[in-house]
């Protein structure tokens, strides 16, 4: 590490080139954001839990209006990633602009959750998309041997090793390179959105009453009838119909549902036109999040009942006892639900296998933003300087990537077997924490950092609004909705709340702190070499 005490200015930074190649164009960007969001994966969680934990809540309002709420923040990483596009996103911006430790401790939390998400996509493929296509598939084929392997892959040992082997998938196609990486999103994206399309056209042209015979035919060797379930879930204490004050209520609960849709911020430096790009790839991945999930929404109330599909779900979840499972052998999700929906086992196989797809589509998009994340801590020499070392050949941080695996796998493992991380329960909490740091940081950035932002913020985009620029407004309605988002999370126990001071601290807390120790333990460590941190963190990193 002597060689670091003497360097001349141009070397402030670890290299004068990160080694990253724009490998990504406006449409590698988008993939990235909406496989991050990933329709199908989200709405199954989404869908089966809302009317369970925000009784009353409607969910196509809801989606809607967060939507349009989360545009604010769509305005604000459009504008940032424009002006300072490097691996890191919000760990760059709010570095620069309001201080280094805040940068950290804002991106940290980022990569925290990151790797938490890895962690449950890897265990949701064989939980929730290859149980259920298993289960199906040897049920309607009278293959108990299916039926058994589907049943075991839920059970946590086998999702642990399904998941292991998913997570050693996603760390090689990551090595592989951006282009590799690409290329694969995109065949997940056809089969994804093809299935999709099938599932919705399907719903949307079959008749309730069918969905509704259909139940009653498997139910009726033992009694269990469509009206007989609503009777148990109303007994159970599910009200039907929905609330404007329990859709209110949701919002924070459903952004989940969106989070990730500006991934491709993280990843700035390697995206190609990023000026241009970069705004499409963000606003327009979160519309097409929006449209896709309401729409879907829509279909499926329109062929299962809406109450009857919130209410079949809160019977599960709330009085599993009086859940009919001698007959519906699964969780009535809308995988699950929508083999009822028709007779084409076609297309039951096909948008099964979707939601496969869509799980090998979303597994890799967390590594993506996690491994640029570190990289961009080691390459400002926060972190050992091999985080940010990057191959000759496939142009990738290697050991970044493969860090963020094995925590991704340590978490899997917790996840499987302990309780132990219960206390992430407020990840919705700490990430609207991070989010209005980074509201605060665009709010001020005209005048904290005037040059700077004079220097780096497109024409287009420095624009005055009754005197103010556009960047300061949309800061200040992002930093609005980030305290309106946090207090919801404070306030409801279904999302985080301070459901013990333990998850709170732990949670949360602790990731904020351990990121200002390790800001403060570097700074030190550095200027023991002769490297100012402050100096190196108040430039734009090279690209």
């Amino acid at each position: 590490m002597g060689e670091f005490c003497a360097m001349t200015p141009k070397q402030i930074f670890l290299r004068e080139a990160t080694g990253l190649v724009r490998n990504f164009s406006m449409f590698d960007a988008f993939n990235l954001n909406l496989g991050t969001v990933s329709v199908m994966v989200g709405t199954l969680y989404l869908f089966s839990w809302l009317s369970f934990v925000y009784p009353g809540a409607n969910l196509i309002i809801s989606l809607t209006l967060i939507a349009g709420l989360a545009v604010i923040e769509a305005v604000v990483y459009s504008i940032l990633s424009s002006a300072m596009p490097r691996s890191g996103g919000d760990y760059v911006w709010v570095g620069r602009i309001l201080h280094p430790a805040l940068g950290l401790m804002d991106n940290m939390f980022v990569l925290f959750a990151a790797t938490q998400w890895l962690a449950f996509a890897a265990s949701w493929l064989p939980t929730y998309a290859l149980s259920p296509f298993l289960t199906i598939l040897g049920t309607n084929t009278s293959n108990l041997n299916l039926v058994s392997l589907g049943q075991q892959l839920a059970t946590p040992t086998w999702s642990f090793i399904v998941g292991t082997i998913g997570l050693a998938y996603v760390a090689l196609l990551m090595i592989l390179g951006g282009r590799y990486f690409a290329n694969v999103q995109k065949i997940l994206f056809i089969i994804t959105n093809i299935g999709m399309l099938a599932m919705i056209i399907t719903m949307a042209t079959t008749p309730h009453q069918n969905f509704v015979d259909a139940i009653n035919a498997v139910g009726r060797s033992t009694s269990v009838t469509f009206n007989g379930i609503m009777k148990s879930a109303t007994t159970s204490g599910y009200v039907p119909g929905w609330t404007l004050s329990g859709t209110i209520l949701s919002l924070p609960f459903v952004y989940s549902f969106y989070a990730g849709y500006n991934c491709s911020a993280y990843v700035g430096g390697e995206v190609r036109d990023v000026k241009k790009n970069m705004p499409i790839a963000i606003i327009g991945s979160l519309v097409v999040a929006c449209i896709s999930a309401v729409v879907l929404a829509a279909a499926m109330f329109a062929s299962m009942g809406y109450d009857f599909f919130n209410g079949s779900n809160y019977l599960y979840l709330a009085n599993p006892n009086s859940y009919p499972s001698q007959v519906f052998i699964l969780q009535p999700s809308i995988n699950y639900l929508f083999t009822f929906v028709t007779n084409n086992q076609a297309i039951v196989y096909l948008v099964l296998f979707a939601y496969i797809a869509n799980g090998l589509w979303f597994l890799p998009t967390n590594v993506v933003l996690g491994s640029r994340n570190m990289f961009a801590w080691a390459f400002d020499r926060i972190l050992p300087a091999k985080l940010a070392e990057v191959g000759d050949r496939f142009h990738s941080p290697h050991y970044a990537i493969i860090l963020i695996v094995l925590v991704a796998e340590f978490n899997l493992y917790l996840s499987s077997f302990t309780t132990v991380l219960a206390f992430t329960a407020n990840l919705v909490l700490g990430w609207f924490i991070a989010k209005l740091i980074t509201a605060i940081a665009a709010a001020s950035f005209p005048w904290r950092r005037k040059e700077l932002y004079e220097a780096t913020v497109p024409p287009n985009y420095r624009r005055k609004i009754l005197g103010l620029p556009m960047i300061s407004i949309a800061g200040v309605l992002y930093t609005i909705f980030s305290l309106g988002m946090i207090y919801g999370a404070l306030t409801n126990a279904a999302i985080g709340g301070v459901i013990a001071p333990t998850t709170l601290i732990e949670g949360v807390l602790s990731v904020y702190v351990l990121a200002a120790v390790l800001y403060y333990v570097a700074k030190y460590y550095r200027m023991k070499q002769g490297l100012n941190l402050s100096q190196i963190m108040s430039e734009i990193p090279a690209e």
